[in-house]
């Protein structure tokens, strides 16, 4: 789990309270290894309505109607999901939980928040939210850049 400053590895002197600069433009290694980066908004927006037409790429919000089904395992490890968890996509998505600002952990068994490479301000990320008993897909711009999230890399 990373904030997000770790996760694009402070590049452009990034922070998780001060925005880059120059801003972010192609791709973003970060953490990623060699040949792979961090997925922007964009990339996410690809995927999810590549898997759900219905997903809404212009808003910060729970959408579509069965994206997030279509991409996390079907698993013991998600708390009671196994009827809406169908891993159809191969993305294998497991409930990674997060790191709290203040250190704590929590979530696990039901969320898998996931980091994109943008931010929705200089002290927030944007993400994705896979959630253990909803077949959606959450993107959210409100996260505080000091909790840990995961990663999925993307080949380049």
């Amino acid at each position: 789990l990373y904030q997000w400053a770790e996760a694009v590895q402070y590049q452009n002197g990034a922070s998780n309270t001060a925005s880059p600069s120059p801003a972010f433009s192609g791709n973003v290694k970060g953490i990623c290894p060699t040949g792979w980066h961090v997925p922007s908004d964009g990339e996410w927006c690809t995927l999810t309505t590549y898997l759900d037409s219905t997903v809404n790429c212009g808003t910060f919000a729970w959408s579509g109607t069965n994206a997030g089904g279509k991409m996390k395992l079907a698993s013991s490890y998600w708390f009671s999901s196994i009827s809406i968890s169908t891993n159809s996509s191969g993305f294998s998505s497991i409930p990674s939980g997060s790191r709290n600002f203040d250190g704590s952990f929590g979530r696990l068994g039901d969320n898998n928040y996931l980091w994109t490479s943008e931010e929705g301000s200089s002290s927030n990320g944007i993400g994705r939210d896979l959630f253990f008993s909803d077949s959606r897909i959450g993107r959210n711009n409100f996260i505080t850049k000091s909790v840990g999230w995961s990663i999925r890399c993307l080949k380049d």
